[in-house]
C-alpha cells in the first residue's frame, strides 16, 4: 500500500491509546557548576518549553492526520500533571475521567 494511501487512511478513524501520558519538560539556560550536595548541574533557567510525549504525543500526531483519539493514560499529581490534565490543555483536549499515579522525579537543581 502507498505511503499516502496509508497517510489518508487516518481520517475519521476511531483510535483508542493505551500508553504512559508524558510531559517533556526542556530546561534552557547555562550551567555555571555542579552542585556540591549532589552530581547534578546548578543551572540559571532563562526559559522552560513543555511538549507533550508518549501516549499524548502519539495521540496529536493521529489528530493531526484526522483520525479521532481516545486516550486511556495515567496523569501524575504534580505540575506536569496540572499542565497536561488541568487548564492548560494542549490544543483544548479534554479529560473525561482522571487515573492519577506517583510523579517521577528527574534533576538539575535551579537556583
Amino acid at each position: 500500500m502507498p505511503f499516502s494511501r496509508i497517510i489518508s487512511s487516518f481520517k475519521d478513524k476511531k483510535i483508542l491509546i493505551i500508553g504512559d501520558v508524558i510531559l517533556d519538560r526542556y530546561i534552557f539556560g547555562k550551567v555555571s557548576r555542579i552542585s556540591p550536595e549532589a552530581p547534578v548541574p546548578v543551572v540559571d533557567v532563562v526559559r522552560e518549553s513543555f511538549l507533550l510525549g508518549g501516549a499524548a504525543n502519539v495521540a496529536n500526531n493521529i489528530i493531526a492526520l484526522g483520525g479521532k483519539v481516545t486516550v486511556a493514560g495515567v496523569i501524575g499529581k504534580d505540575r506536569a500533571g496540572d499542565v497536561v490534565g488541568g487548564r492548560n490543555r494542549p490544543h483544548g483536549r479534554r479529560r473525561q475521567s482522571g487515573g492519577h499515579g506517583k510523579a517521577q522525579r528527574r534533576g538539575v537543581r535551579r537556583d
